[in-house]
């Protein structure tokens, strides 16, 4: 299959020097801080509250000073707004709102869904138009190509409209075929019938539906699909997964990386040696989760995005809470913006705190899939033991037919521990057992929080009638 094709880059930007880059980057930035504090009543008070005033920006370091913005805060300030008769974004959109074209909104999986509005620009720059093009120039797709979307263009995402007007530039018309999440036999039917060279979903689903494909007696290594385009979970990036999805489809895997309040912020080129951050249209820092200092190349953190060229909200120093690592050297593609190797390590607000211990859902997939048996569904159930005091924790494993077995067990025990560092109960069941999820996977089930289990239970059930 190829990598790499005849059209190798985007823009000229994706190559530019660290040192272009910085200079593009602080000119952006400068711009950035100068239009929220004249147009944004949340940004002006939070710059005021730290001393900060646009003039202050001299170098991109300089950014440090300004406190991060958290989703939470986003959130409980559109509650706020929305009681008291305001439209959600009050305080914070930066444009008239005739100008706004359309709002996006998170899935809310961990909370009240944040809305963000978008001008027609910001849609065609970050939700679907320039940096998506640069990833799929980056997998080796070219004009003409067909990519098949299934991811939900409902209220939460992006209507399919504009998407759609955002990818079919005349500079670039690949045929963008939006056909939502859901309803997998007839994601396989459209497959099969429009022969799309490359597939987009979440990996849990993209998995899903090649067992969905064996079910129905359908090879999915012959439907013609050479490139999966795979976001919104860990997974792509994990190389034992990704080698289980790319020997299902025989297609190669790229972990691409966005989010609904920031949009898509980059993804792999053919190399698969990290996500590439568009830093020309993000300011990236990573930093300790827990103090908010920067940490150093390759060690772990909380990625921290700001908005260098958007309308209608911009966020300053928007801290995503995804783990990552990042690396400066140029890319074996030529590429020389920051990558995220690894991709999303995990995210601090998945994080469990297991007898002490960090454990990340995503630490878990990569020890399941190196070992062959398991289908790579699993199910984290952590709890109190009777006395209430110490941590428990079950992982539910599920394994092809055939399979149960007490020695499979003990190996799958010794495997998790190798990688998690604690010891967990392992209970397997049959293959097909566990909840299939068309949209983000639920992986943990923390029953040390009230309400855990009805919250689970409601969102297996919807994702379920998806399917």
């Amino acid at each position: 299959m190829r990598g790499c094709s005849s059209l190798r880059y985007w823009s000229r930007v994706e190559v530019a020097s660290r040192r272009e880059l910085r200079r593009i980057q602080l000119k952006r930035l400068k711009r950035a801080v100068r239009y929220v504090w004249s147009r944004s009543r949340f940004y002006r008070r939070k710059l005021r509250e730290a001393g900060f005033h646009p003039s202050d920006l001299r170098s991109l370091e300089d950014i440090r000073r300004v406190p991060l913005t958290g989703k939470e805060e986003l959130r409980e300030l559109q509650l706020r707004n929305v009681r008291e008769g305001r439209p959600p974004y009050d305080g914070l959109l930066c444009v008239p709102e005739r100008e706004v074209a359309t709002c996006v909104a998170t899935t809310g999986t961990t909370g009240v869904p944040l809305i963000v509005p978008l001008t027609l620009r910001d849609a065609s720059m970050y939700h679907g138009g320039e940096v998506c093009h640069r990833g799929y120039v980056a997998v080796g797709l070219k004009p003409g190509d067909i990519v098949q979307n299934a991811f939900n263009h409902s209220f939460w995402f992006v209507s399919a409209s504009l998407v759609d007007l955002a990818c079919r530039t005349p500079e670039y018309p690949t045929v963008y075929l939006a056909s939502h999440i859901g309803n997998s036999r007839l994601q396989l039917k459209l497959i099969q019938e429009l022969r799309p060279k490359a597939f987009s979903s979440t990996p849990s689903y993209c998995l899903y539906l090649a067992e969905l494909a064996r079910e129905q007696g359908v090879d999915p290594r012959e439907l013609g699909v050479e490139v999966l385009l795979l976001a919104g979970e860990p997974g792509a990036s994990i190389p034992s997964f990704r080698a289980r999805l790319e020997e299902a489809w025989g297609a190669r895997a790229y972990d691409i990386y966005g989010l609904v309040e920031m949009g898509w912020v980059g993804g792999e080129c053919w190399a698969q040696s990290g996500i590439h951050v568009a830093e020309d249209v993000f300011l990236a820092e990573v930093v300790d989760p827990e103090t908010g200092e920067p940490v150093g190349e390759g060690e772990e953190g909380s990625l921290v995005l700001t908005h260098l060229r958007r309308e209608a909200m911009p966020l300053l120093r928007y801290d995503t809470r995804d783990i990552v690592k990042a690396a400066f050297e140029p890319c074996e593609c030529g590429r020389t913006h920051m990558r995220l190797v690894g991709g999303i390590v995990g995210r601090a607000t998945e994080q469990l705190k297991v007898k002490g211990l960090a454990v990340y859902p995503s630490q878990v997939a990569e020890a399941l899939n190196r070992i062959p048996e398991c289908t790579g569904h699993f199910l984290i159930v952590v709890g109190k033991d009777a006395r209430e005091i110490l941590d428990t924790c079950t992982i539910r494993v599920e394994v092809r037919h055939g399979s149960l077995s007490d020695e499979l067990r003990r190996r799958i025990a010794r495997e998790l521990q190798s990688t998690i560092w604690i010891t967990p109960e392992v209970e397997l069941v049959e293959e097909g057992e566990l909840s299939r999820f068309v949209m983000k996977s639920i992986r943990v089930l923390d029953l040390r929080k009230p309400g855990a289990l009805k919250a689970y239970l409601q969102s297996s059930r919807a994702q379920q009638a998806l399917a």
